[in-house]
């Protein structure tokens, strides 16, 4: 091969490797974007140690009171809706939690609804627990809810100790005695 044959082979061989370096980081660039819309990150809950603020709620009788979370008591939160079937099936294990840890926990059920939707909800569960009525857009803004069912568990100093989305795993009652 004579000397300009080979140095215009060497060039054309180099530019095809960098438009092939170029392509290939391209395509590791769209793969990376697709799988950060497919996977997006987890959304933000409230996590041990951060620090809740008090909520006005309407009460089961409409009218408005201060839920205040620092007190004698640890408080328990079992947030839910009407139409969601895992919180349907949740209240079973709620009502436990209610029935064995009441004395040793402030309970209290926050219902997303409107508390005449709710109402019927309450009587067709048997709910024993106080359920309050906060805004809903404010609350699941305020305290991270991005699903249901959610149970919080607050330390009489208002900071969160655990947060738990979905059902409650067996056990639950001795994981937060350990707590």
């Amino acid at each position: 091969m004579s000397k300009p044959k080979r140095d215009w082979y060497f060039i054309t061989l180099h530019v095809f490797l960098v438009l092939l370096a170029g392509l290939v980081g391209w395509l590791s660039y769209q793969n990376w974007q697709m799988q950060t819309q497919l996977n997006p990150p987890p959304p933000p809950q409230l996590e041990a140690g951060d620090e809740v603020q008090a909520v006005v709620a309407k009460a089961a009788d409409g009218s408005e009171q201060m839920v205040d979370f620092r007190g004698q008591k640890d408080t328990l939160l079992f947030i839910f809706n009407t139409s969601c079937p895992v919180c349907k099936d949740n209240q079973k294990n709620w009502k436990d939690v209610y029935r064995r840890a009441s004395e040793r926990y402030n309970i209290v059920g926050i219902s997303l609804d409107p508390r005449e939707v709710t109402e019927p909800y309450i009587q067709e569960f048997e709910i024993p627990y106080k359920v309050v009525f906060p805004n809903a857009q404010e609350f699941a803004t305020n305290f991270k809810i991005s699903a249901i069912p959610t149970t919080i568990h607050i330390g009489k100093d208002g900071k969160v100790k655990h947060n738990t989305r979905g059902l409650l795993p067996e056990g639950y009652l001795d994981e937060l005695s350990m707590r």
